[in-house]
């Protein structure tokens, strides 16, 4: 760090305001009142619980204002959502004094919230306080330079929304061919064939009995969160001995589409192809539904089917069980009416939806690439070496 630079603690150059304690009985999700932000919400942008009653305007949020979970994972947003009011388990940095800039504090502060949150002992969730995020120590340059920091990072970071705005539109591209091939599976515009699901795929098929690898042999096992959500693609999955999953997990093959049954994943569109696995054979999660296809749909289609935003929300609708823990029935699966495109053109949607993710892998990598440039243009400002 440069010597000239004095290092502050975060209570000396701004204040903490945490969330308020609103009454859970006056929640809803009809819009009646005004927004709440939750913890859930930070990341979205995004919220769909509305306070219906009085109110401190103290805890008012609008745009532009930098908000902190403090749960779970530990890190600062600009928020960007509608006005709303500041909950609990929420922090607001706000009151920053005159000699320093709220964006040079932004871009600064997620590396002291990653190494609380790396230090903090927890039983099932992470907590920080306010009186730990104001102890934080940041070093402060002139105004001067952290203007020009804060102009740097704002450009690469400019970049960055750039790529991500673009792998949203490839994102799209894979529906819309989808839409234009086959049509709206809930009206069938094209006049297919259609038939009870259950006809044309196997739902939950179980492990076949000629597939018995050694007890040692290592093994594909994706739990829930080794979904990639954006792209309905496995990543990171883990590798286990067959003796540790084979009984008590779900089993699929290479081919096989994997769906969320339960409300928190499946309200999130959690889905994806299996598409690679190590060996015959892979397990995971019990809470994922599997379908296999048969001869009159291949995988691709399938899967192009269940990631449909009605599918999901007509599986919403089907949920059975309680508030806190509801599914998706096999039920809904079995009786589902699907339109059976012939083959051929199946595959050549596959074909398409195969080349929209080459271009998906090569955006991948360029992600990766601004991502590095970007925490490589942090590291070096905040260790004044920009």
């Amino acid at each position: 760090m440069r010597r000239q630079w004095h290092t502050r603690r975060l209570g000396e150059l701004l204040s903490v305001q945490s969330g308020f304690a609103f009454p859970s009985d006056r929640f809803n999700d009809q819009g009646r009142g005004v927004p709440l932000i939750r913890i859930r919400d930070l990341s979205a942008n995004a919220t769909n619980t509305f306070y219906d009653d009085v109110y401190n305007p103290d805890f008012m949020v609008a745009g532009g204002d930098y908000l902190i979970g403090m749960d779970g994972e530990f890190r600062c947003y600009m928020w960007r959502g509608p006005i709303g009011l500041l909950n609990q388990r929420v922090c607001r940095l706000r009151d920053f004094r005159p000699d320093v800039i709220p964006k040079f504090v932004y871009y600064g502060i997620n590396k002291h919230l990653a190494g609380i949150e790396e230090r903090t002992d927890y039983v099932t969730v992470k907590h920080i306080s306010a009186k730990q995020i104001a102890q934080i120590k940041m070093p402060l340059p002139p105004l001067s330079e952290q203007e020009r920091i804060v102009k740097i990072l704002d450009a690469a970071d400019e970049l960055r929304k750039l790529r991500q705005q673009a792998d949203r539109r490839t994102a799209d591209l894979i529906p819309a061919i989808f839409h234009d091939m086959f049509g709206d599976p809930a009206t069938n515009p094209k006049g297919w064939p259609v038939k009870p699901l259950n006809q044309v795929v196997e739902i939950n098929p179980r492990l076949s009995k000629t597939i018995t690898p050694c007890p040692d042999e290592l093994v594909t096992f994706v739990p829930m969160a080794a979904i990639d959500q954006d792209r309905g693609l496995i990543a990171n999955a883990a590798e286990k001995e067959y003796s540790e999953v084979s009984k008590g997990y779900t089993s699929f093959k290479k081919g096989d589409v994997l769906f969320a049954k339960i409300t928190p994943c499946m309200q999130n569109g959690k889905s994806a192809l299996v598409d690679h696995l190590r060996g015959s054979i892979g397990f995971g999660s019990t809470e994922f539904h599997v379908l296999r296809s048969k001869d009159a749909t291949i995988p691709e289609f399938l899967f192009g089917l269940v990631r449909r935003t009605e599918f999901r929300a007509q599986a919403e609708r089907s949920f059975t069980g309680t508030a806190g823990q509801k599914r998706v029935p096999t039920s809904f699966l079995a009786s589902y009416p699907c339109p059976v495109p012939p083959i051929r053109l199946q595959h050549e949607f596959a074909a398409r939806a195969a080349e929209v993710r080459e271009m998906e892998t090569r955006q991948a990598e360029s992600r990766r690439r601004l991502d590095d440039l970007f925490q490589s243009l942090l590291h070096r400002a905040f260790a004044g070496e920009l």
